[in-house]
C-alpha cells in the first residue's frame, strides 16, 4: 500500500470519526420491573472499525488521540508514536 493510499484511507477514517460516535440516551423500559425503571439506548455508534480497535486494544484508548494519530498520517507529521503505529497497521490489513 502506497502512501498516498494510506493518507487517503486516514482521511476517510478521520471523517467517518468526525460523524460517528457514541451516544446513548435513557428510555422507559418497555417491561417496567419497577417505578422509573429505564434502560440505555444507543441512538449513534462509532465506526465499526474504531470499536473492534478498542475492544481489541488491552488499555483503553483515547478517541481525541485516535484523531490526532489520524491527523498527523494525513499532514505526513507521522512520528511513530503507538496510535499512528496501530492505524497505520489498520489501514494496511485493510479491515
Amino acid at each position: 500500500m502506497t502512501q498516498t493510499e494510506i493518507i487517503v484511507e486516514a482521511e476517510h477514517m478521520l471523517y467517518e470519526m468526525s460523524l460517528m460516535y457514541q451516544y446513548v440516551v435513557l428510555v422507559p423500559a418497555p417491561v417496567q420491573m419497577f417505578e422509573g425503571h429505564m434502560i440505555r439506548l444507543a441512538i449513534n455508534k462509532n465506526p465499526t472499525w474504531y470499536s473492534n480497535l478498542y475492544q481489541s486494544y488491552p488499555r483503553k484508548l483515547s478517541r481525541r488521540r485516535v484523531e490526532q494519530a489520524l491527523t498527523r498520517i494525513v499532514e505526513g507529521k507521522r512520528n511513530f508514536r503507538i496510535y499512528e503505529q496501530l492505524l497505520t497497521e489498520l489501514i494496511k490489513s485493510g479491515e
